[in-house]
């Protein structure tokens, strides 16, 4: 978190001190993420007829998260039972700072080519079902814990000056990698339950998956947790319009 509190310092140091034209500051609102329940705000600030900063902040809302994204199912002969499913976001942050170049030459207008890093940090649930075998009562736990990302990536767009005040600022296509971080604890009487089943479980249902790194799974009396990365692509779209001032 150091790093990226640094990168914001200067980056907004940066705009400060640079270029001075007829209104070099553009706002904008993401219309394109409001369908993913994200309320999304950019500045830009002009730094030359070819060049412009931007810091972006996203916030998004609690929603469930595909089952295809965060499921676990694994139903093993001595019926043992291992299922988390019903995973949703329970809000998060996204902040994005961006350096452009446009090719028109004439401040934050036309065609560009940009390159950004996003870190990103959201809650997460879901529910757990367990149970060590035939003989041992089914329990139904809740996890709670982070999804954290940080990404870089590269975005094309074109952005068009509507009359003296505003803008349309269309995202066609960024691309983006990183690495990816989740961390999920359940609370509630473990006493009886297995721990090293429980242990044996999470690695057999994550056994297998390419580009998974740093499983951790754990169970005390009175907590279970879950712990694992991996690297994600991502694309990055979106629509915007812009008031210059």
């Amino acid at each position: 978190m150091k790093s990226i509190t640094l990168t914001l310092f200067f980056f907004i140091t940066y705009v400060a001190a640079n270029a001075q034209m007829e209104k070099p500051n553009t706002v904008k609102l993401n219309f394109y993420s409001l369908g993913f329940k994200t309320l999304s705000l950019q500045y830009e600030r002009v730094l030359n007829d070819n060049a412009a900063a931007l810091l972006h902040f996203g916030y998004s809302l609690p929603r469930s998260l595909p089952s295809s994204i965060f499921s676990i199912d694994t139903i093993a002969n001595n019926g043992s039972i291992n299922q988390v499913s019903s995973a949703k976001f329970t809000g998060g942050i996204q902040v994005t700072p961006e350096f452009r170049y446009y090719f028109k030459g004439e401040g934050n207008d036309g065609f560009y080519l940009g390159g950004y890093l996003r870190y990103a940090r959201y809650g997460i649930s879901a529910l757990a079902i367990h149970r060590d075998n035939n003989l041992s009562p089914l329990k139904t736990y809740n996890y709670t814990g982070n999804w954290t990302s940080i990404n870089v990536g590269v975005l094309m767009g074109n952005q068009w000056h509507l009359g003296e005040n505003f803008t349309i600022d269309w995202w066609i296509l960024g691309l983006q990698y990183g690495s990816n971080k989740i961390g999920m604890k359940a609370t509630g009487d473990f006493s009886t339950t297995d721990k090293n089943q429980y242990v044996a479980d999470a690695q057999a249902n994550f056994d297998g998956i390419k580009f998974l790194g740093g499983l951790e799974a754990g169970m005390t009396n009175t907590e279970a947790s879950l712990k694992f990365g991996f690297p994600f692509p991502g694309i990055r779209t979106g629509l915007c319009l812009g008031f210059r001032f």
